[in-house]
Formats: C-alpha cells, sequence, structure tokens
C-alpha cells in the first residue's frame, strides 16, 4: 500500500517521500521537482515490480550532507539538477551501497566521473534528449536580439520607456561563430546557416561526429571572436571547471559583438561581460542561467543584459523524452545491464 510521508530537513524545503511499501532485494531512491508524479505511471508500476523505490520531491538542490543522508540506504539513483548542486569523491564515497546512478542531465560535470568509475559505478546520463531544444532556443535568441522582439513586446505594453530604439539588425549580412561543435553546436550550425552570410565554428575536435557540415568554416577561437558578430557558446564543462576564453582574448570582441551562452555560464566571465554590456564594449550578452543582482541593466541596457533562467532544454518533447530515458536508465541499472 502507498503512503505519503512529508519531513523536514535542517535548512531544507520541506520534502515530500513518497513509497511503494514491498520487500525486495534491490533498493532505489528517485528525486525529482515533483517527486512519484515526476515519473508516468507506466513506468512507475514497472520499476516497483522490481524494486523497492521511494521518491522524494525536492525543489532547491540539498546540502551534501542531507542528500548523502538520504541516499546512503539505497543501491540505485536517479537524481536531476535539483538534487544536489555537486556530488564530488567524498560524497560518492559515503554511498557504500550504491550500484548505480541515472541522471537527468546532458552535462555530467558536476560528477566525480573519475571516482564512480574507480569504484565501478555505472552512470547513465542523457545525451541528446534536449539538442533539438537548446539548439532552437540558441536560434530563437539570435532572431530575438537582431529584431528586438523581446523589447518591441515590451514596448507595446508601455513596460520600457519611450527612449529605447526598436531597431534591429539583419542576419543575412551577419557572422555567426558557435563555440562548441558537439551535437548542439553541430545543429544549431545547421539550423543558422540559411538564415547568415557565414557560419565559424571552433572546438578541439571539430571532427568528433564527422566533418563539418558543407559551408561551415572551421577556425580557432581568437579568431572567431575578432570576426563573428554572434558568438554563441554550446561547449560543455568538466568536473574540473575551466574557462573557455582566455582573459585577455575578451578584448578581442568589439561593440557589435552579441554573445549568447545556452551552456554552462562558468565556461565564461560571466561578470566582465555583464560589464562589457555596461561599457558598451559588446552590444548583448545573453546567457541560460538565473539573473544575478549585479546583472541588472539601466535604461540604457534593455535588452541587452538577457538571462533565460536555465530553460533552453524545458520543452514538452524534451521532458517526454528525457523522463522516459532517465527510468528506463534506472530499471536497466536494476537489471544488472
Amino acid at each position: 500500500m502507498n503512503h505519503l510521508q512529508t519531513f523536514q530537513l535542517p535548512s531544507q524545503p520541506a520534502a515530500v517521500f513518497h513509497t511503494e511499501e514491498r520487500r525486495s532485494s534491490v533498493s532505489a531512491l528517485i528525486m525529482s521537482a515533483l517527486g512519484a508524479d515526476s515519473v508516468p505511471p507506466g513506468l512507475r508500476s514497472q520499476l516497483d515490480r522490481m524494486a523497492g523505490v521511494r521518491y522524494l520531491a525536492n525543489l532547491k538542490p540539498l546540502e551534501p550532507e542531507a542528500f548523502v543522508s538520504l541516499a546512503r540506504p539505497f543501491q540505485y539513483l536517479a537524481i536531476t539538477r535539483r538534487a544536489v548542486r555537486r556530488l564530488d569523491g567524498g560524497m560518492i564515497d559515503a554511498l557504500p551501497r550504491l550500484k548505480g546512478l541515472s541522471v537527468y542531465s546532458t552535462g555530467l560535470e558536476w560528477i566525480d566521473l573519475e571516482r564512480l568509475q574507480r569504484r565501478g559505478i555505472p552512470v547513465l546520463g542523457l545525451p541528446d534528449y534536449c539538442t533539438n531544444a537548446v539548439a532552437e532556443t540558441a536560434l530563437g535568441l539570435i532572431l530575438m536580439t537582431a529584431h528586438k522582439l523581446h523589447l518591441r513586446y515590451l514596448k507595446s505594453l508601455h513596460a520600457i520607456p519611450e527612449s529605447v530604439s526598436l531597431c534591429g539588425f539583419e542576419l543575412q549580412h551577419c557572422r555567426i561563430g558557435i563555440i562548441g561543435y558537439g551535437r548542439i553546436g553541430r545543429l544549431l550550425a545547421k539550423k543558422v546557416r540559411p538564415l547568415c552570410a557565414e557560419v565559424l565554428i571552433a572546438d578541439e575536435d571539430t571532427n568528433r561526429y564527422g566533418p563539418p557540415e558543407p559551408g561551415i568554416e572551421v577556425t580557432d577561437i581568437k579568431t572567431l571572436l575578432s570576426d563573428c558578430d554572434f558568438v554563441v557558446v554550446c561547449a560543455s564543462q568538466e568536473f574540473a571547471e575551466k574557462a573557455l576564453i582566455e582573459q585577455r582574448d575578451y578584448a578581442l570582441l568589439s561593440p557589435r559583438s552579441v554573445v549568447v551562452n545556452v551552456a554552462r555560464t562558468s565556461l565564461l566571465d560571466h561578470d566582465l561581460l555583464v560589464e562589457m554590456v555596461k561599457k558598451q564594449q559588446i552590444r548583448a550578452y545573453l546567457y541560460d542561467d538565473l539573473m544575478r543582482d549585479g546583472d541588472w541593466p539601466n535604461e540604457r541596457e534593455y535588452g541587452k543584459i538577457v538571462p533565460t533562467g536555465h530553460t533552453a532544454w524545458y520543452t514538452e518533447e524534451a521532458m517526454a523524452s528525457g523522463t522516459s530515458t532517465w527510468i528506463n536508465n534506472l530499471i536497466a541499472l536494476c537489471k544488472g545491464k
């Protein structure tokens, strides 16, 4: 019989446990925003038949100690980015029963994969569930910025001053530079190529998924920064965070440059880019993260500092595909596959 239990963790938001009470040699914990309601009924039934499952609803990342305390009894974990900000080696070692990890995320740079590998613990992510969603978001942000679509809407509502200009520019004359030519970068290049003058790409391995498409020019980051009207970041981060652009190379950007980051904010010098917009050293900076206190624009920067709240992936199609694969990955782990 199912039951719900609500409890309050120290310094944590309320969480809800939903437990399938049954005896099983396999135990699993699923952490997500909606807990049991995050999993389609068919997949829940399939999972509940083969494992003792507990569902945890948490809207904000848990502190490491709270995460370890909750996860320690379980052999298999299915987690989202809401579970914890970073899963490091110490936390992994504090989970002696852990046998497998299913992650609702494309990027796994926030997890110590080397420690998992050393312990022989498999981890399954979602490498391509939101590829199209993120590529389309990047394309949308490019078009929105060029034609000031967001400002046209706000001005029609009288939400911004009359002095804010709505005059845009056309992509057909622009060079689009893409840093990171993986799944997302490759798809974005294909989508944007018919709309602009030229597409340049920079990546350590531009042939990772085959040679570049016809009409795509391979270059280095410095040339891309200096020559392109749009610089779009689609690269991935690593567990040991690294800067994608050297500090001195930001000076290669010009007052016409628009920086669009649909990847991790930590790849770039966020504060510097905000400051460059405010000093009119670049045209605009758009990033898929939450707005920080120092990011607020004044009248001169309306529509030029634009956060999108880590929602580039957030479509009906990506949610359906991602959830299904995430739970099926957990089922496969529980079966020892």
